[in-house]
């Protein structure tokens, strides 16, 4: 390899670098048909949702045992909009 193939490689890795996935971790895929994921920082008490329009929402000050009944909820869009969306502020 020559300096040009190793300045792509890491140009590469930079660019696919991500600091919040690296403090965060991966995301927690879910079955819903409006939500396509979820993760919680338990340090902050951050939770974030995505939703399948790729839309990403975080909200402050959640606790655990809430981000655990979302995780178990039958309906996570119906769990998220009643326990979540208007409880707890955004970030």
């Amino acid at each position: 390899m020559g300096i040009l193939d190793d300045i792509g490689d890491a140009l590469a890795k930079a660019r696919d670098f991500n600091p919040i996935e690296t403090i965060w971790g991966n995301w927690t895929p879910v079955v819903s048909s409006n939500v396509k994921a979820f993760r919680y920082n338990e340090g902050s008490r951050v939770f974030e949702i995505q939703f399948t329009s790729g839309r990403i929402y975080g909200f402050k000050d959640v606790p655990k045992n809430i981000v655990d009944e979302f995780a178990t909820a039958d309906s996570k869009g119906k769990f998220f909009n009643s326990a979540i969306k208007h409880n707890y502020s955004q970030v």
